[in-house]
């Protein structure tokens, strides 16, 4: 099993909360930190835009992936929702056991 860190971005520290709770009452998720508000920079629809922004880190496994990323696009308030992961190289054996049991993988 492999475990990695989802990201999302949104526009409130009300829908990352709400994403947040999502996923963790769906199992999909052990933990969600959110980071912000940051400032966010991108071109969308042909116009550089700048934005203040709420980040979702969710720390999950491959396992949950699909039906996580299905949730984000269902709740999500935005057009195309930010949905990219970052392997975990490395974790700590008695956390990844917490995050095993937070997912309903034990």
């Amino acid at each position: 099993m492999s475990y990695i860190v989802l990201l999302t971005t949104t526009d409130s520290q009300e829908e990352a909360q709400n994403l947040a709770k999502q996923a963790l009452d769906r199992r999909l998720a052990a933990c969600v930190q959110i980071v912000g508000p940051m400032t966010s920079v991108y071109r969308w629809k042909g116009k550089i835009e700048m934005s203040q922004e709420y980040r979702c880190e969710m720390k999950t496994t491959t396992n949950h992936y699909v039906e996580l990323a299905a949730m984000i696009v269902e709740q999500h308030s935005y057009e195309v929702p930010e949905i990219v992961t970052l392997p975990i190289a490395e974790i700590d054996r008695e956390y990844a056991g917490w995050m095993d049991g937070q997912l309903g993988e034990v």
